[in-house]
């Protein structure tokens, strides 16, 4: 069996080699560090942004407002938060906390359509700017753009506005209530959603990395900080992964009760046991009968991930200074090491007969929820994705992006004719694809959760160039605080203004 430690290891050490700057990564097990190591420009006690990990906090301060009877999982948001207007799409139910939790609220990536156009990104700051406040910033409200609980959205927005509900409904900030609630308990005393006075002097530098050069990217302060915002080191990070990985036993017994941290872990949202889950926030996958838990994060300089095994009691972090995937490299090779499973070329089936109708398959798809909702969608891939059938199976393609020189599915399993699996890459980082076909399209992880319809050729976006030069164009700056959001935008980032530009590579 490999090991995590030597793994975890190799992976950031080819990363430095290539020209990332520095990268940090911790190891625990049975609650305690087994890891903690530095790479490159970076420091063991210097503070990393970790992006959109901040969301696992603000879910787990909602939990706690469900355990002092404050709230209820299934409560409609709008219920519980005053300060602005949080409405469904017309027609359709308000959105519960739950669905909130699980990026299936019905909302999109902006706040306003007009933003799609922006070459900054809608949510940031210079550093020595204003940072207005939420109740502000949403002045005009936010409304869904599809019913609650049709599909699988990944929602910055609405993980803001849970952490308004919790000033809303405690009378305290943000800021604090995680401070007092969440960060001291664990003992996490060098993490703040705040850059403070005593943490800025140990802040790492981020870099924009194109090439064989590197340039610094300019400080910028996240205005929806209850998406994105914490600062941290890597040795409190492993306190709360410790804390994870052994629901709720290590480090802070009081934050939480481990009944409800498993609760969290459940999957709250999934279309296949087979395909990742979404639990409360926190992202669930089951390999070789072991649950896994974890989240990723990115801004404009840094990109993090974190995975924890409830059931081994172990947990791994990494954090890169760049706009890059190699934490997630590290985090799911050195994951599949402590379970004794290989990468995803090994674990891809075979010898597993091809169906005789597998050319049904064949087709273009496309996504379901419209077009804010799927904006990452065309952001990366270019709004669609074709499968073509031979005699070797399925070759799954898209217009743009990591997918575009296509991937071969094979059969995943003997008893399923429907359930195929593929070795794929994004951004050079290794990922199983898994897909589902359903009598109308696909579910799948490609390696984000999808929800594709079949629909005719001639509905393609390669037939029509008015709407792929729309998708060439038209990049969300609001990815960048999401799990990958952010490393879709390292070629594009102009680290020496401080803009992050929206345009796409040319193929």
């Amino acid at each position: 069996m490999p090991d995590p430690v030597l793994t975890a290891r190799e992976v950031a050490t080819e990363a430095i080699d290539r020209g990332v700057p520095g990268i940090v990564v911790g190891i625990v097990a049975d609650g305690a560090p087994v890891m903690v190591e530095t790479f490159g420009k970076i420091e063991r006690d210097n503070v990393v942004r970790v992006g959109s990990i901040t969301k696992v906090f603000t879910a787990v301060a909602v939990a706690q407002l469900v355990e002092r009877g404050l709230v209820d999982w299934d409560d409609p948001v709008e219920q519980h938060l005053r300060a602005y207007p949080f409405k469904p799409a017309r027609g359709a139910p308000p959105a519960t906390i739950r669905q909130a939790l699980t990026h299936t609220a019905g909302f999109g990536e902006f706040r306003r359509l007009r933003e799609w156009r922006w070459k900054t990104i809608p949510f940031a700051v210079d550093d020595g700017q204003r940072i207005p406040p939420l109740r502000e910033f949403y002045e005009d409200g936010l409304r869904g753009t599809t019913a609650p609980g049709r599909g699988y959205s990944y929602a910055n927005h609405v993980f803001a506005s849970l952490g308004q509900l919790v000033e809303d409904v405690t009378g305290t900030t943000y800021e604090r209530y995680i401070k007092e609630r969440i960060l001291d308990p664990l003992e996490m005393h060098s993490s703040d959603i705040l850059l403070t006075d005593e943490l800025r002097p140990r802040l790492a530098q981020g870099w924009h990395v194109e090439g064989d050069s590197a340039t610094k990217v300019p400080l910028q302060h996240i205005v929806i900080a209850p998406a994105g915002s914490l600062h941290s080191t890597v040795d409190d990070m492993l306190r709360f992964v410790a804390w994870v990985s052994t629901t709720g036993e290590v480090h802070g017994g009081d934050v939480l009760q481990p009944s409800t941290l498993a609760t969290m872990f459940e999957r709250h949202f999934e279309t296949d046991l087979r395909l990742p889950g979404q639990g409360l926030a926190f992202t669930r996958d089951d390999v070789d009968g072991e649950a896994v838990v974890g989240h990723d994060g990115g801004f404009p300089g840094f990109v993090s991930s974190f995975k924890a095994i409830p059931g081994r009691r172990f947990g791994v972090f990494a954090c890169a200074t760049a706009l890059d995937l190699v934490p997630m490299s590290i985090v799911d090779r050195t994951i599949e090491a402590a379970l004794g499973v290989g990468d995803p070329v090994s674990r891809m089936a075979s010898g597993i007969r091809l169906p005789r109708d597998h050319r049904r398959h064949a087709g273009v798809y496309a996504p379901i929820l419209g077009l804010s909702a799927d904006a990452r969608w065309w952001n990366e891939y270019g709004g669609e994705f074709r499968i073509d059938a031979d005699e070797g199976g399925l070759v799954l393609s898209s217009p743009r992006g990591s997918h575009a020189d296509g991937v071969r599915l094979v059969p995943g399993d003997p008893d399923d004719e429907r359930f195929w699996v593929g070795a794929g890459a994004r951004m050079g980082a290794p990922q199983l694809l898994r897909v589902k076909f359903t009598d109308d399209g696909f579910d799948g992880a490609i390696p984000q959760l999808a929800r594709m319809r079949k629909r005719s050729e001639l509905r393609s976006v390669r037939f029509y160039k008015p709407a792929w030069k729309i998708g060439r164009v038209a990049v969300p700056a609001t990815a960048a605080l999401s799990s990958l959001g952010a490393v879709l935008l390292r070629r594009r980032g102009r680290a020496r203004t401080g803009r992050t530009a929206r345009r796409s590579p040319p193929r």
